[in-house]
C-alpha cells in the first residue's frame, strides 16, 4: 500500500507504508498552489490540481501524461477539488463552478454543438465582512458522485483565508 502527498513547495511524494519510507517524488511542472489531488485506480493515474492547471500523472513513474495537461478556464482562482468517473475528470474550481473533463476527448465537455462548456455554478453565498454582510462566491473544495452517478454532492466555502462561511449542494 502507499500513501501520495502534495507539498507546498510543488512536489507529489509517494510512501511506502508498510516501511513508512519515501519511495518516489517528482517536482510538478504546474506547482504553484497545488491543494488537491485524486486517483483513479483503473488507469493507476493522479489528477493534480493548482491554481493554473490539472496535470494528470502516470502513478507508477510520476510522469505527465502526454495530453493531460489540462488549463483551467478559471486560471486566477485555482483548482480546488478533483475526482473522477470512469473516464470523466471532475474539476472543482475557486469561482464556484464544476467543470467536466473528458479523458479519452482529451477536452471539456460540451453541451451537444453548443460552444459553451457543462458547467455546475454555485449561488452567492454571504459571509460577515467587519460590520457589513457581503456576497461571495464560493469555492469548491470536495465534490463526489453517488453509487448511481445520478447525484452529485459539492461543498465549500469562501476561498479568501480570512472569511468565514460555506455552501453545500446536491445537483440531480
Amino acid at each position: 500500500m502507499e500513501i501520495a502527498a502534495l507539498s507546498l513547495n510543488g512536489y507529489i511524494h509517494v510512501w511506502k507504508v508498510a516501511a513508512f519510507k519515501q519511495i518516489r517524488s517528482q517536482k510538478l511542472h504546474h506547482g504553484l498552489e497545488t491543494v488537491c489531488m485524486s486517483y483513479q485506480d483503473e488507469h493507476n493515474v493522479y489528477a493534480i490540481g493548482s491554481r493554473s492547471h490539472t496535470t494528470i500523472l502516470d502513478a507508477r513513474t510520476l510522469q505527465p501524461i502526454q495530453n493531460k495537461n489540462i488549463v483551467s478556464l478559471f486560471p486566477t482562482s485555482g483548482i480546488r477539488s478533483v475526482s473522477f468517473r470512469g473516464d470523466i475528470l471532475t474539476i472543482g474550481t475557486g469561482t464556484g463552478a464544476v467543470l467536466f473533463y473528458d479523458l479519452r476527448a482529451t477536452k471539456y465537455m460540451h453541451f451537444n454543438d453548443r460552444p459553451e462548456e457543462i458547467m455546475f455554478k454555485t449561488n452567492t453565498g454571504w459571509v460577515p465582512s467587519d460590520e457589513a454582510v457581503t456576497r461571495y462566491t464560493p469555492a469548491i473544495y470536495t465534490h463526489c458522485y453517488d453509487e448511481t452517478g445520478t447525484r452529485f454532492f459539492a461543498a465549500g466555502g469562501p476561498l479568501a483565508i480570512e472569511r468565514k462561511g460555506h455552501y453545500a449542494s446536491i445537483w440531480k
